[in-house]
C-alpha cells in the first residue's frame, strides 16, 4: 500500500510504501509525521478508525458524497 501525507500550508508531501493497510500500520506512519494538535483528514475507510484516539481533530470524507 502506498500512503501519503500532504501538508497544505507548506506543500510538503511524504509518501511511503507500507506492507499492509491495517489500522496499526497507518496510525504508526501518521504518528511519526503529524502532531496530534493538527487537523487530520482521511477518507472513511475502516483502516483509519483509530485515528480519532490519537488525532482528536480527525475528520473523514466520504467520496461517494461527491
Amino acid at each position: 500500500m502506498i500512503v501519503g501525507i500532504y501538508e497544505k500550508t507548506t506543500n510538503n508531501l511524504i509518501v511511503k510504501v507500507l506492507k499492509n493497510a491495517k489500522s496499526k500500520s497507518l496510525l504508526n506512519f501518521a504518528r511519526s509525521h503529524i502532531s496530534s494538535k493538527y487537523h487530520v483528514y482521511t477518507d472513511d475507510w475502516k483502516g483509519y478508525c483509530d485515528f480519532k484516539l490519537v488525532f482528536p481533530k480527525h475528520k473523514t470524507i466520504n467520496h461517494l458524497d461527491g
